[in-house]
């Protein structure tokens, strides 16, 4: 007998993602350190999110961001872009969850997951991976 090592999809309609949980997201289109404050970006979830062992959501779900503040460089000070997840697709609906935000500035972004920078400015281009933090349980 062999024992599987593989976590089960189940519906997610009875799980509870914890808070802390880590979404590990590709994006869907482009964000550079030019974009303002309210900016929406799209993703999906690269690999799944478990709860008590089980795939909750799976790799594919779709993400909705926003930029919560733009990159400001003025002199040799900087403000890092933050951004922050807002919704997460559940079932075919979108339900709005509270992430702590990605830091991203010229000086820690180049070469790293697919971002380029150019003197001050990067860009982020489609298929950018990014790292999120849930700061709230996310009730399915």
């Amino acid at each position: 007998m062999i024992a599987s090592c593989v976590a089960m999809v189940v519906d997610a309609s009875a799980a509870t993602v914890p808070s802390g949980a880590v979404l590990v997201v590709k994006t869907t289109n482009s964000l550079s350190s030019y974009d303002n404050a309210g900016k929406k970006f799209q993703g999906q979830l690269i690999r799944g999110v478990t709860a008590k062992g089980n795939i909750v959501l799976p790799a594919g779900t779709g993400v909705v961001g926003v930029v919560e503040s733009p990159y400001v460089s003025v002199g040799s000070t900087a403000r890092p872009m933050t951004l922050k997840l807002t919704a997460i697709s559940i079932r075919g609906q979108m339900v709005a969850i509270n992430t702590q935000p990605y830091e991203a500035e010229a000086s820690g972004v180049a070469g790293k997951h697919g971002a380029r920078a150019t003197g001050n400015r990067f860009v982020f281009p489609p298929g950018t991976v990014l790292q999120f933090h849930l700061n709230q349980p996310l009730h399915l």
